[in-house]
């Protein structure tokens, strides 16, 4: 598959060639064309923009296997805001430790609901119904903060929004990158996620758990959410202010 050289900001189309007919999968894809400066997103998956109830083993094989994927309530609303504030050339992307096993499943997902970009998923694959519930919960600080720091390989210069949620390691993660590479990460978004609750994991919500994961970052570059309508006037004035 050929894909020409294009100007920054572009979406190119792809198609496989020469194979036979009536072979499935997804044959086709698209390349964004990123200049090295200006606005990006990272965005976490499951509990963030789409209910995965990743606390409860039952609930991730109920919304993978059964229930219609659902967007998390406001997010598709606060995702097309961000993209109209941003406008032109801005790479987003989304990062799941889920395996790649579910990637035409969750790229169905985002092209209904949410702005184009990447698909971060995990170099794995599941065979069983155990493996796949360690993709998604375990090592999962470990992953995130390895793939961030690939994708700031490719876009040093980015000035980084990222969004995540409580119900995992997303606070900490986020966190250890700002430190990491300091001016990159211009603004951390994290979902409370209310039903924590009833899976015992209401700590997580805690705003001690927040200040540990946010120490020695500025109180203006982090903000935790439940209505994702309130995070529109904070990355509208982040962006402004540059």
């Amino acid at each position: 598959m050929q894909v020409a050289s294009n100007s920054r900001g572009s979406l190119v189309s792809a198609t496989a060639g020469n194979i036979p007919s009536g072979i499935p999968g997804l044959l086709g894809m698209q390349t964004y064309y990123a200049g090295p400066t200006g606005w990006s997103v990272i965005s976490d998956i499951d509990d963030t923009i789409k209910v995965t109830t990743t606390s409860d083993p039952i609930g991730i094989l109920r919304e993978t296997f059964v229930e219609e994927p659902r967007a998390i309530e406001g997010m598709p609303e606060l995702y097309k805001a961000i993209d109209g504030i941003l406008k032109t050339d801005t790479p987003w992307f989304y990062l799941s430790a889920s395996p790649y096993n579910l990637y035409p499943f969750l790229r169905e997902f985002r092209d209904k609901h949410y702005p184009q970009g990447t698909l971060v998923l995990r170099d794995t694959s599941w065979k069983t119904i155990a493996g796949l519930l360690a993709a998604l919960t375990m090592g999962t600080e470990e992953y995130k903060v390895d793939r961030m720091k690939k994708i700031n390989k490719w876009l040093p210069k980015r000035k980084m929004i990222v969004i995540g949620d409580s119900t995992q390691s997303d606070p900490e993660a986020y966190g250890e990158i700002y430190r990491t590479f300091p001016g990159w990460i211009r603004l951390i978004l994290i979902r409370k996620a209310t039903d924590t609750a009833m899976f015992g994991l209401g700590e997580k919500n805690e705003p001690a758990r927040f200040e540990k994961a946010f120490r020695d970052i500025p109180k203006e570059a982090w903000h935790v959410f439940e209505d994702p309508n309130e995070c529109v006037e904070i990355v509208q004035a982040k962006v402004k202010q540059g």
